[in-house]
């Protein structure tokens, strides 16, 4: 009785069945060859170490820029201000 049970649940796989399956594993899992793919594209980023040094180089180089930037704008109100004191005195 069990016997002829299981008879009818289970059925044999097919080659059919086969590639569905292992087509839905490429789908889920990575292959040696994507996984190799991957490895490479990643080797070809910076350690850790030259990002954060790329950064500091970046962030020293904008704060040098901000500053600049300050300075300049100090020196623009002080023109501006000689050049309104000049132009008072000249009734201009």
């Amino acid at each position: 009785m069990l016997d002829s049970a299981m008879d009818q649940t289970m059925r044999t796989i097919t080659q059919a069945d086969i590639l569905a399956i292992m087509e839905a594993m490429e789908l889920r899992f990575v292959t040696k060859e994507k996984f190799a793919d991957l490895e490479d594209r990643i080797n070809l980023l910076p350690t850790k170490e030259e990002f954060f040094s790329r950064m500091d180089t970046l962030f020293g180089e904008v704060n040098a820029e901000r500053d600049e930037n300050e300075i300049q704008r100090a020196q623009l109100a002080n023109h501006d201000q000689r050049i309104s004191t000049i132009e008072t005195k000249l009734h201009y």
